[in-house]
């Protein structure tokens, strides 16, 4: 899928030092995954969300990155069981772009997905939300 394939290259690009062309990528991938995945949850939708936290993080927006990982743990939070490899991606890209806030629910310790004090599917709790580093 052209999106999958997106994404990935923003990642690449990231990997690559080509901090441009990844984000101009990733808010491409972020905008499409809107479209394509408007009908039904998907764990590739959050995923497309952490990565633009990356490439925003990585441009000097730290306020946009967070914006974007917010977006991808309430994404999330919209699976029944999250795909283990895509939960811990986000984990990765909160841990880098997210200050640590002693007050959320920590994603890792009790669920990814919608903002605090919400349950998530399967009534998992999880994260206040990411509040930018920096």
């Amino acid at each position: 899928m052209t999106l999958t394939a997106m994404t990935s290259v923003a990642r690449v690009s990231l990997q690559l030092g080509k901090l441009a062309e990844a984000l101009a990528l990733a808010e491409d991938a972020a905008a499409m995954s809107d479209r394509v995945y408007a009908a039904a949850p998907n764990a590739r939708h959050g995923s497309t969300f952490a990565t633009l936290a990356e490439a925003r993080f990585a441009n000097g927006d730290p306020a946009g990155a967070a914006r974007a990982m917010q977006r991808a743990d309430q994404l999330l939070g919209t699976l029944e069981q999250p795909v283990p490899s895509t939960a811990a991606y986000l984990d990765k890209v909160r841990t880098q772009v997210c200050a640590p806030s002693p007050a959320a629910t920590h994603p890792a310790q009790a669920g990814a997905g919608a903002p605090a004090g919400k349950a998530g599917k399967a009534g998992r709790q999880v994260s206040a939300g990411c509040v930018a580093r920096g």
